[in-house]
């Protein structure tokens, strides 16, 4: 398979993974209690994964950066500033809303804003532990996670738990060889099993999908143990079994992303960054004017879901034009002759 083909195997990945996190978004208001139970499923399901799945690939493909000498902070720097900008406006939404500003939620990174800052200190805790061993480098950050759901302190504080929940996977991303990876993933038997692993996932998350949703607080990455109320006491063990599951979804939805180019899926996922950054300030604006309320009290949900499908391939395909780019570049930009100013 030729390198070509390769990049169009993760950049349809990457797609994919961007139509399911602002599909997402789309349903996740549609998870309070009144509304039907599907949309908890649907939920569990692409929660346990995609954010996971999108940092695995990060971590796969930062060795040309981490592996250099000197840490890249030029190239790093505009996701901090990305994420402080994005931060800002979710600020100035709150105030408008509420007329309220406290300087103290600057720290507080919720929303889609973690993910930007969050890769920066995955890129630096990883560049700092490049030559220490993998295993103990993955156990270690494993125990870590199991173990720091246990201090209420550490929560949204400059996505502090979400940094140390989810970089057991960047180091694992980190540590895969692209190459065998694709090998161990091509044969058909292992597609075939792929299959039937996020089929049974799929199923168990809607025949058992209220058991499973008293587990939230756990999929998100974001929260202490003991919001998980009895079960606080085993959060340990619940993560490392969120951990298991969580790889093997994703590594199944790996093995059947297809790997031939496709023009929408490679474009897409050749500007996940823009649609990312803007497309959770326009669904909550699509919300606030309460379009998508009044669609849901004439429209079962069945239908309701292709709705909102249909919905999640306009925007992406919206926020995937150039101009949205635009303001991205200007900051990397910006940030590159700073450093060459330096």
């Amino acid at each position: 398979m030729t390198p070509a083909h390769r990049i169009s195997t993760w950049d349809n990945a990457k797609a994919i993974l961007m139509l399911l996190v602002v599909f997402g978004h789309f349903a996740e208001p549609f998870t309070a209690a009144g509304y039907p139970l599907i949309f908890r499923s649907i939920f569990l399901v692409l929660y346990t994964f995609h954010m996971p799945a999108f940092i695995f690939i990060s971590g796969m493909f930062s060795k040309s950066t981490l592996q250099k000498e000197s840490f890249a902070f030029a190239k790093l720097f505009p996701f901090v500033l990305l994420s402080f900008l994005l931060k800002a406006g979710y600020m100035l939404k709150d105030y408008f809303v509420s007329h309220k500003l406290s300087v103290f939620s600057i720290s507080k990174f919720s929303n889609i804003v973690w993910f930007l800052l969050a890769l920066f200190f995955f890129y630096g805790a990883m560049y700092l532990l490049k030559n220490v061993n993998p295993k103990a480098v993955l156990l270690g950050a494993v125990l870590l996670a199991c173990l720091a759901g246990y201090d209420k302190r550490i929560n949204d504080t400059f996505a502090l738990s979400r940094v140390i929940v989810y970089f057991p996977f960047f180091a694992l991303g980190y540590y895969t060889k692209e190459e065998r990876l694709r090998r161990l993933l091509a044969p058909g038997r292992v597609k075939v099993i792929a299959a039937l692993v996020l089929a049974g996932f799929c199923a168990a998350c809607f025949f058992f999908v209220e058991p499973l949703y008293a587990f939230r607080p756990l999929i998100t990455g974001r929260n202490p143990f003991y919001t998980l109320g009895d079960y606080h006491y085993f959060g340990g063990l619940l993560r490392l079994a969120f951990y298991g599951v969580c790889t093997a979804v994703m590594i199944a939805f790996f093995a059947l992303v297809p790997s031939t180019p496709s023009k929408a899926l490679s474009f897409a996922g050749k500007n996940t960054l823009s649609v990312y950054f803007w497309h959770l300030p326009l669904i909550e604006l699509l919300f606030w004017s309460g379009l998508p309320y009044t669609v849901q009290a004439h429209v079962r949900s069945l239908f309701l879901i292709p709705l909102l499908l249909v919905a999640t391939a306009a925007l992406c395909a919206l926020l995937s034009l150039p101009v949205f780019g635009l303001p991205l570049k200007a900051v990397k930009k910006l940030c590159a002759r700073l450093e060459k100013h330096d």
